[in-house]
């Protein structure tokens, strides 16, 4: 994978500055998941695009604060409205990404309401966790 060095040294600035470089914890198959649907680049871009956007993508109703992100499949030419999609959940006093799932939007589109109450479930034990 090309990074430019203008690209890198951005980043290496914002790492220092610790913006980036926050913990990721991922559930079931979501870390797989990701890596199979955007490649291993373009995975690490997604990392790196959160971190300095972390509250990007729609907050998901009655599911505990969890956030469903698009993001497209560039190795395909698949923009975000048809690409990918990533529910995960953003707790900023613990600078932490709890991603639980990843999925195409051929894979499905809405997400059940058993869904949304796992994740609220997992939600509240995550935000109460010390």
């Amino acid at each position: 994978m090309f990074v430019s060095p203008v690209y890198k040294q951005k980043v290496d600035d914002l790492r220092k500055k610790r913006i980036i470089g926050m913990d990721w914890h991922f559930y079931w198959t979501a870390r797989e998941d990701m890596i199979e649907i955007l490649g291993e680049s373009e995975y690490v871009q997604f990392k790196m695009d959160m971190e300095l956007n972390p509250l990007k993508g729609d907050v998901i109703q009655s599911a505990g604060g969890f956030r469903k992100v698009r993001y497209p499949i560039r190795e395909k030419s698949i923009g975000s409205r048809k690409g990918a999609r990533v529910i995960y959940l953003y707790l900023a006093t613990k600078t932490a990404f709890h991603v639980v799932d990843a999925y195409t939007h051929e894979e499905k589109d809405d997400i059940s309401e058993a869904d949304k109450k796992l994740f609220r479930d997992l939600a509240g034990r995550l935000k109460n966790e010390a």
